[in-house]
């Protein structure tokens, strides 16, 4: 797998946080039966056997709108069966990624949940998005989306002092969050993220869609999602849904738009699409902030 390697700013910034939560055994182990060929499932119902502290959460959101699934879904045998293994496991990621970063209490005056009603709002745009280039893997698409900010809750729970500051800075001066960031710390919530997502061994195209959701072109043809998230990201700002933690649009890039096989026209199809189902968002958004 290939790593990314961070700046020393990122680095010294790090050093003093005591412990940093790491990827539990059980997702590590669902992650590396899906690495197997021919995949067996019958061991990740082995695997299943292991206690896991947010199976309610899971089962919640699996027995969500977003779903709409005809029966209740009751065990995580179950919703491995309803959903997939890859699915599974991308939603085991994020149910884990809560346990870290869940709960509506703030260290800080950041607003979570206005934060997850973005995210999950990127997540269905860029879903759409992704449908509409005909990608086979919506799933990675979705939470690629979800995943895109997740450095603004790691400033939020383990560097909230500095946090405090950049948020100071962002209302007081009605700046971009990322612009703050670069000028008082020189490191950015998107390497925040990419470098937690790394360290989880998340799947690496989810790193580079974080990590470089701001600065998509040198990375885009490599990975059509780093695109994909970016403007998912502005759109979802465009339309006022959840609040990212700053109340300005970055400039689109519009070569991204482009890669995307974006026009108007499709783009009205997206957005209708997206207003749908963004009601559907609600289990989601209430497990995060449990």
């Amino acid at each position: 797998m290939k790593t990314f390697d961070f700046s020393q700013d990122l680095k010294k910034l790090l050093k003093p946080i005591d412990e940093i939560p790491s990827c539990s055994p059980f997702l590590m182990e669902v992650k590396h039966i899906l690495q197997k060929d021919p995949l067996d499932v019958s061991s990740v119902n082995l695997a299943l056997d292991t206690k896991i502290s947010y199976e309610s959460k899971l089962l919640k959101i699996v027995n969500g709108h977003f779903f709409d699934f005809s029966r209740s879904v009751s065990s995580l045998s179950q919703a491995l069966s309803y959903l997939g293994v890859y699915q599974f496991y991308q939603l085991a990621l994020f149910c884990e990624i809560l346990e870290v970063f869940g709960g509506a209490d703030s260290k800080t005056d950041f607003d979570r949940e206005g934060f997850w009603e973005h995210s999950f709002a990127c997540g269905l745009v860029s879903f759409e998005i992704a449908r509409h280039m005909g990608f086979l893997n919506l799933g990675e698409a979705f939470f690629g989306g979800v995943f895109h900010d997740i450095g603004k809750l790691f400033w939020d729970q383990f560097l909230y002092k500095d946090f405090k500051k950049i948020l100071t800075r962002v209302c007081k001066k009605d700046e971009l969050m990322l612009t703050v960031e670069k000028e008082l710390l020189n490191v950015t919530h998107a390497e925040l993220g990419g470098w937690f997502l790394q360290k989880w061994q998340a799947y690496p195209v989810w790193n580079r869609a974080t990590l470089y959701h701001h600065n998509p072109e040198p990375h885009m043809e490599q990975d059509p999602l780093v695109a994909i998230v970016h403007v998912a990201d502005i759109i979802s700002r465009a339309l006022l849904l959840g609040n990212p933690g700053d109340d300005k649009i970055p400039k689109m890039s519009e070569k991204a738009f482009k890669s995307c096989g974006l026009s108007f026209s499709s783009l009205e199809i997206i957005l209708k699409k997206v207003d749908q189902k963004f009601s559907q968002m609600d289990s989601f958004v209430q497990v995060s902030l449990m």
